[in-house]
């Protein structure tokens, strides 16, 4: 508020002086009654109502002479209050102080400013105008301790029967002191304040000064846990899980005897010196306690000991082709202690780490995608510097909370995610490797979101599909999609509140699940969403769809699948066709008219399938076989 005052000062100073100067003047030309005169420059210049009501029996005006000014004030206050904001934002709208401070300054009452200034805010936004309209009338206002006197005094020596002791009104002092004990109190809190922030500060250094010894200590021992994770071999082992489960399988896993030799011989001089001095028993115990180790074996301590079996959280989240699964989500590696992973900057505000995980993607596509988006380096983006950049990036989705996302932003940031996620497993593990790996392969990998975990599956036919049963579910496999049940329990499963509904089937031209008949991978944006779909689903649809005539040839021109035809053929992927059929309409001719509206309107295709919906009794959809082999230039061993 300091650097507001320093302009309404003098310009409350200035309007103020003028007021009482000229409107006395103003209304003797006008053959007013010189109180009148007084109470009418009190109430227009300073404040009101208040002025008036506190200049009044200092002065000894009439009843009728201080009815009048009141009934001026309130219905030229009362005007000003509905219009000058308008004319306000007119003039100055490219300045909202001066805004402010002509609101502050041309409006009379004090509730009436206030009123104006709420309505410049609320119509305009602006909240920097309403804060210098009210400093400027409160300063309007402190000026009634010297005006109401030095007017009253006025009268005195004019002669017109004024009393000395009415020229300092009770009302005024009591303002006055009021205003002073305000001040001693501000002052004083001002000051219990400021030692009290200076002890805070010495607190927060003292906060700070640990977190970063903390700071050290993780970072040495997360490049340890690196180091043994690329050094040691993992082991699944069955185990004694309790009498309710007495075999179980524990993955991914390595003894404590085992890690203890380890430590013993690779941290050495080498190792930081926060960590350096400590035994191998004790950096093991320092791992556990920020996550980058942790016991399968129920032990809240570590041990050198080889019948404990613990794991490395590297281990947990490293993808593992079939039929091995992977224990955590694939960006769990190092969140617990970043407060959300990645660098922590961007931990809970969504928006932020969707741009940043997007910015990280595309980084990726430009070095290791093709120009048209279908083909895929993944070896040489495994050893990519973007490639481990954009893993550590995921670690930031732990914090993300997808409420806060508009329907547009979910569906981008889903999107974008489900197609980084299948790049993330293909570069590590590679394709699906058969019938039975591919079956799997999109619920076996997942990352964690806002506490949630979701895998591909999850995310297309949970999130972006409305909740619904996949193409690899008994219902669907039988022709009755009823039969089976989403990925979500709508009751209980926290992330049945993300579901984005209506379901909008162009997202199937955005997934892409790394073969080689799946649509060319793009990212997706929340803004303009709606046009990015649009030019995916005519790309996919344009290049995919074919009308056939009934001897089984392709038609070559819109003449050739006209009027006589009982029945047209038409060739579609399987995502139209087969799988995701009921996503399109509920008989072939719906989902064709569907199809229909993707096209390029005046395209071979459009044409084509018009005259196939307009000429033929009944429409048939095809599909040829899906082509799985790997979107990608090379596989990976």
């Amino acid at each position: 508020m300091g650097e507001l005052g320093a302009f309404a000062v003098p310009a409350a100073l200035t309007s103020v002086g003028a007021g009482l100067f000229f409107i006395p003047r103003l209304a003797a030309t006008f053959s007013l009654a010189p109180k009148l005169g007084s109470l009418l420059a009190a109430g227009t210049s300073i404040c009101g109502v208040t002025a008036i009501g506190a200049l009044s029996p200092a002065i000894a005006a009439t009843q009728a002479e201080t009815a009048v000014a009141v009934a001026n004030v309130v219905a030229f206050g009362t005007a000003g209050m509905l219009t000058l904001p308008y004319v306000a934002r007119y003039f100055f709208a490219d300045c909202p102080e001066a805004a402010g401070l002509f609101l502050g300054l041309a409006v009379h009452d004090t509730a009436q400013v206030m009123g104006a200034g709420m309505a410049y805010e609320q119509r305009y936004g602006d909240e920097k105008a309403y804060k210098v309209a009210a400093v400027t009338k409160l300063t309007r206002n402190l000026l009634l301790a010297a005006a109401i006197p030095a007017l009253a005094a006025a009268h005195g020596k004019g002669g017109y029967g004024v009393k000395t002791a009415a020229a300092i009104p009770p009302f005024l002092l009591a303002f006055l002191s009021v205003s002073a004990l305000r001040s001693a109190g501000d002052a004083y809190f001002a000051s219990a304040a400021a030692g009290y922030d200076d002890e805070e500060k010495e607190k927060e250094e003292e906060e700070e000064e640990e977190a970063s010894d903390d700071d050290a200590e993780y970072a040495a021992l997360d490049a340890l846990a690196t180091r043994m994770a690329a050094a040691l071999t993992p082991r699944d082992v069955y185990a004694f899980g309790g009498w309710r489960a007495p075999l179980t399988l524990l993955q991914c896993v390595l003894d404590g005897a085992t890690i203890t030799r380890w430590l013993a011989t690779a941290a050495d001089e080498s190792t930081a010196a926060s960590t350096r001095g400590s035994t191998a028993a004790e950096l093991g115990g320092k791992m556990m306690e920020y996550g980058l180790l942790t016991s399968a074996s129920a032990s809240e301590a570590f041990e050198d000991d080889g019948g404990k079996l613990y794991r490395l959280a590297d281990h947990a989240c490293e993808p593992r082709a079939y039929p091995k699964t992977t224990p955590a989500p694939l960006n769990a590696r190092r969140g617990r202690r970043r407060g959300g992973g990645g660098d922590g900057k961007n931990a809970g505000d969504a928006a932020a780490v969707a741009a940043s995980l997007r910015k990280k993607i595309l980084a990726l596509y430009d070095a290791h995608l093709s120009e048209d988006g279908r083909s895929v380096d993944y070896a040489a983006m495994r050893t990519s510097r973007a490639f481990r950049e954009y893993v550590d990036a995921t670690e930031d989705l732990r914090s993300v909370d997808p409420r806060s996302m508009r329907r547009e932003e979910k569906i981008a940031f889903f999107l974008n995610v489900y197609n980084a996620l299948v790049v993330h497993v293909t570069a590590v593990v590679g394709a699906p490797d058969g019938f039975f790996d591919r079956l799997t392969y999109f619920g076996r990998y997942k990352y964690e979101i806002g506490g949630c975990y979701y895998s591909c599956d999850d995310i297309e036919h949970g999130i972006l599909r409305g909740n619904r049963p996949g193409a690899a579910s008994l219902g669907a496999i039988v022709g009755k999609p009823g039969l089976s049940r989403g990925p979500f329990d709508a009751t209980s499963d926290p992330r049945a509140q993300h579901v984005v509904l209506p379901v909008d089937p162009r997202i199937h031209f955005a997934l892409v699940c790394g073969a080689k008949s799946c649509p060319p991978i793009r990212t997706y944006t929340g803004e303009g969403l709606d046009a990015q779909l649009a030019a995916a689903a005519e790309a996919f649809c344009e290049g995919d769809v074919q009308v056939v005539l009934s001897d089984d040839t392709v038609a070559s021109d819109a003449r050739s699948s006209s009027p006589a035809n009982d029945r047209v053929v038409v060739r579609v992927s399987k995502i139209i066709g087969t799988w995701y059929k009921d996503d399109f309409g509920d008989t072939d001719e719906a989902r064709l008219r569907t199809i229909s509206t993707y096209l390029r309107p005046d395209g071979d295709a459009a044409r084509r399938v018009r005259d196939a919906l307009d000429g033929a009794k009944r429409v048939t959809l095809e599909s040829p076989e899906y082509d799985w082999s790997l979107n990608g230039t090379t596989t990976v061993e």
